[in-house]
Parts: structure tokens; sequence; C-alpha cells
């Protein structure tokens, strides 16, 4: 009887041992997860304090252009953190950062503008100065039909429209994310219509200035 009494005190200490150990094990568990999960949510936080550098050095890159998908992820990056920083302003250095993020975003906006504005330039002087083409007796180029009129006038701009449509929907889809991109847009906008002015008003003046002449007096005809 005493023998099996022992075993019986011995099965009861292990067993009580072996439930410590299982509720310390689940505790455990229970605080590794939590951890694990706080973790997770610094770095997710941090996320968005880590990327300045990493922008600012591709903003800086030669090789990129505006017109990529690696650009188009810069903004994006730009944006989110941006708008992450405006929803927890009470987080330490969330100022400062958002001062280095809106850094990057003007550089992004004037790698845009720059390329923007070279293309509609470069559509411009090609429309000017068009190759194989002989100047009139006024220096002006002259088309002589409505199709080579077109050619001229739009030829060029449709060519150079495909450049830069992705870049204008790139912006028009932001404008309501921060002013920096409905100013942009406005500018972009301002600029096209000063490229184009530049082509179409000599022609227009002198379009008009012929119909008056042709219709002299007659202001009926003319008004037709």
């Amino acid at each position: 009887m005493g023998r099996l009494k022992t075993l019986r005190d011995e099965y009861a200490f292990v067993s009580d041992k072996t439930d410590a150990l299982n509720t310390a094990s689940e505790k455990l568990i229970e605080e590794q997860e939590k951890l694990q999960k706080l973790g997770e949510d610094i770095h997710k936080r941090l996320h968005y304090f880590s990327q300045v550098e990493l922008l600012n050095q591709r903003l800086h890159s030669p090789t990129l252009s505006v017109a990529s998908e690696s650009f188009r992820e810069c903004l994006n990056k730009i944006d989110d953190c941006l708008t992450y920083l405006k929803e927890h302003p009470k987080f330490k250095d969330s100022h400062a950062y958002t001062i280095k993020y809106k850094h990057c975003l003007a550089k992004a906006v004037t790698l845009i503008k720059n390329y923007v504005n070279t293309v509609m330039s470069q559509a411009t002087e090609a429309t000017l100065r068009p190759r194989n083409t002989t100047p009139n007796s006024s220096g002006d180029i002259a088309p002589t039909s409505p199709d080579a009129a077109f050619a001229l006038y739009y030829g060029k701009y449709q060519t150079s429209a495909a450049k830069v449509k992705r870049v204008s929907q790139m912006i028009e889809s932001r404008v309501d994310v921060c002013h920096e991109y409905a100013n942009l847009l406005a500018e972009l906008q301002q600029n096209y219509l000063n490229e184009r002015s530049t082509i179409m008003t000599p022609s227009v003046d002198k379009a008009i200035k012929e119909i008056k002449a042709q219709h002299k007096g007659d202001h009926c005809t003319l008004m037709r």
C-alpha cells in the first residue's frame, strides 16, 4: 500500500508539473503571437518613414523615364506615404517626413513638367519647320490642300499624343490627392494652348485677312 501511495503522489506531482508546463507554454505562445503582431504593426508603420531615401534616389536617377511603370510606382508610394502621414499627424517626426516626401513630389512634378513640355515643344518645332518642305515666298510653310493642312497642323501632335496621354491620365487620376497635381495639370494644359497658339495664330490671322480682302465691302457674304 505504501508503494502504491508513493506512485500516486509521484503521478500527481508529474501531472501538476505537466499541466503547469502546458499552461506556461500556452501563455508563451500567446505572448509570442502578440509580439509578432506588434512587430508587424511597427514594421508597417515604419514602412511609410523608410521609403523617402529610396524614392529620392530613384527620382534623381538619370535612367528614370516619366513614361515608365517605375515612375508611376514612385508616385504611388509618395501619395501613399503623404496620405498616411496626413492621417497620423501626431506621430513623431511626422511633420519632418511630410516635408521630405513633399520634396520628392516636387521633384516628380518637375520631371513630369519637363517631359511633357519637351514633347510639346518638339511637336511644335516639327510642325513649324517640317523636313522636306519648301517655304513660300513669305517664308511660311503653306499647306496646299485641306489634307495637307491637317497633316501639318495636327499630324505631329497626334504622334506626340500617345506619349503625353499616359502621363496626363496619371496626373488626372491624382488631382484630388493634393493640390500639386491640380496645379501641374492646369500648367500643362496652358502650355499646350500656348504651343498650339504659336502654330495656329499666324495661319488663322492670315486666313481671316484673306477672307476680309476677298469680300471687302460685302459684309453679308463675309458673315456667311
